[in-house]
């Protein structure tokens, strides 16, 4: 079967992306996950300074409904559907999957394996950091599905995260 060691997350909020407006971290320290399975073994090592922003979840997604199925709907439902389904209440971006995040986001950006092997391992931490089934299968079919653009992407330039005002200090990652 497999095995696997993950080691600490040590970060440091950066910021906003103005880009993404998303919250962006950087890891004050190396962060190193050996992961073996079926024989094989691997050492993922992100390095210090890498920025995150965890999972990349949109804040809402919009649905159009066609007008002939819209106009029989309730009020709120259409409604709903202008300002969209909330997803952060669902996923949010960071949780217990937040070491895999970070191993994904590192292994996309980078192209340091394909796109498959660095989703399986996704799903795998996941399953490692006690993700919750449905949330599991449900986030790792959503980066098959909408990763592709994301990945080998540049990731954001430390010059353009608007600083925060608040303590910057070091926090841990569960």
């Amino acid at each position: 079967m497999g095995r696997i060691q993950i080691g600490e997350l040590l970060l440091k909020d950066r910021g906003i992306d103005p880009s993404t407006g998303r919250t962006v971290f950087e890891l004050s320290e190396d962060f190193t996950v050996q992961i073996g399975l079926n024989g094989e073994s691997w050492s993922i090592t992100v390095p210090k300074g890498f920025l995150t922003d965890f999972a990349s979840v949109p804040r809402r997604v919009p649905f159009v409904l066609p007008d002939f199925i819209a106009k029989r709907l309730p009020r709120w439902v259409r409604w709903v559907g202008r300002i969209g389904i909330p997803l952060w209440s669902i996923f949010p971006p960071w949780g217990r999957y937040n070491k895999a995040a970070v191993v994904h986001d590192w292994l996309y950006r980078g192209k340091i394996v394909d796109r498959f092997l660095a989703d399986a391992i996704f799903r795998y931490m996941m399953k490692e950091l006690k993700t919750p089934f449905l949330k599991r299968v449900l986030m790792f079919y959503a980066v098959r599905i909408f990763g592709a653009s994301a990945f080998g992407s540049e990731p954001p330039k430390p010059e353009d995260i608007i600083e925060r005002e608040s303590d910057n200090g070091e926090t841990r990652s569960n």
